[in-house]
């Protein structure tokens, strides 16, 4: 058997990539479900004390300890002639919940979870397809057999090299020489001309048309 990939064997392995990863793209919309459906659980849980050992025996301590006091109370009150229905009391109770008790508070958490569960599933879909497009271009690079191909392949650009980072320097003398919309002024300098804030502002505020093309 001769160790040299065959041509059927390079068109099985693209078959394989490709199904893989329609296969794994969809395991990952599945986990960012069960994800997502696992932090409701947790938002809604309450809690009793009967689920620990431990707090059923401070929940127990802490309600002998209560009624005993509330009896002293009552018999205080007694004594100073209190009827038993407009007395004074103590209680303590059990609160199955912390913050997210409020339903504000729940509708929050549940909003930061789903879209924390769609940002991992965005990128699981995109690290899965830039994994498989990596194993479909090895093998078909392997099965080029021109220098001319090959050259072909390197030269395709990049888009690191398609889109040059931005700076301030060059973003300033474009606000100088008047080719950003007045809208685009004003979001830099709201932005106060940090790299990243004006990618965003510039990624959607339009060019405006020079007036004077000649």
């Amino acid at each position: 058997m001769s160790d040299a990939m065959t041509r059927r064997d390079r068109d099985d392995l693209l078959k394989l990539a490709k199904l893989r990863e329609r296969i794994a793209k969809d395991e990952a919309k599945q986990r960012a479900a069960e994800l997502l459906a696992t932090a409701h659980q947790q938002i809604a849980r309450t809690y009793s004390p009967s689920d620990d050992e431990t707090w059923k025996v401070l929940d127990d301590a802490a309600e002998a300890f209560v009624a005993e006091a509330d009896a002293k109370v009552a018999s205080r009150c007694r004594e100073l002639g209190i009827p038993e229905r407009f007395r004074p009391s103590l209680d303590v109770r059990w609160y199955g919940r912390g913050e997210n008790a409020m339903k504000d508070r729940r509708a929050e958490l549940k909003a930061v979870a789903q879209t924390r569960c769609a940002a991992l599933e965005k990128k699981a879909i995109a690290d899965i397809g830039r994994n498989s497009a990596a194993v479909q271009e090895r093998l078909m690079i392997g099965g080029l057999e021109t220098a001319a191909a090959r050259a072909e392949v390197d030269a395709m650009p990049t888009a690191a090299q398609l889109m040059p980072p931005l700076d301030v320097a060059s973003l300033e003398e474009a606000v100088h020489q008047g080719r950003l919309a007045p809208a685009a002024m004003a979001a830099l300098s709201s932005a106060g001309l940090d790299d990243r804030a004006i990618e965003h502002v510039l990624d959607s505020l339009p060019l405006e048309a020079d007036p004077d093309p000649a």
